[in-house]
């Protein structure tokens, strides 16, 4: 950690300056979160989370004619609860790539459907199905294009923590 801690110099609690914590798994040999002056916040974790939402966030380098799978576990809602799931893949173009985002929903933790806005695919580059198993989980599969270029991966699911 760089900087100033508590009220010294400038009567101001807090941190003036860069903030950093470091793993404890590790021996804190690893950074988890980094706060840096500027206001840029970093972390090693894929969950984010902002009051009552969570964010999860998944990034690879995949091939365009291999069907990937990610699990993300949501928590299980008495009633209604709606997730947001987005996911994008592009070798080179929008011709070699897939999208999709989507409202996965749930009533009493069991599946109900989804709200599909958008559904990009391309023979080329395959497309993203979204799926709900018991937990409950969500399933995000980026199904083979027949294309063999790689790139680059993005999934961000948006829900109640």
């Amino acid at each position: 950690m760089s900087g100033i801690i508590g009220n010294e110099p400038f009567g101001k609690s807090g941190i003036i300056g860069k903030f950093l914590s470091k793993g404890i798994g590790d021996r804190g040999t690893s950074e988890s979160l980094k706060v840096e002056s500027s206001g840029n916040v970093y972390t090693t974790n894929s969950k984010i989370y902002l009051g009552a939402m969570g964010i999860q966030l998944y990034e690879a380098y995949w091939q365009n004619n291999v069907a990937y799978t990610v699990n993300f576990p949501v928590r299980n809602i008495s009633g209604g609860s709606c997730w947001q799931i987005m996911a994008g893949h592009s070798h080179y173009q929008h011709i070699y790539g897939c999208a999709i985002n989507t409202f996965k929903v749930f009533y009493n933790g069991a599946n109900s459907g989804a709200m599909t806005a958008y559904n990009y695919t391309t023979g080329n580059g395959g497309s993203f199905s979204v799926n709900s198993a018991s937990g409950p989980n969500i399933t995000v599969t980026k199904e083979a294009g027949s294309y063999a270029g790689w790139g680059q991966g993005i999934i961000i699911v948006i829900g109640p923590t």
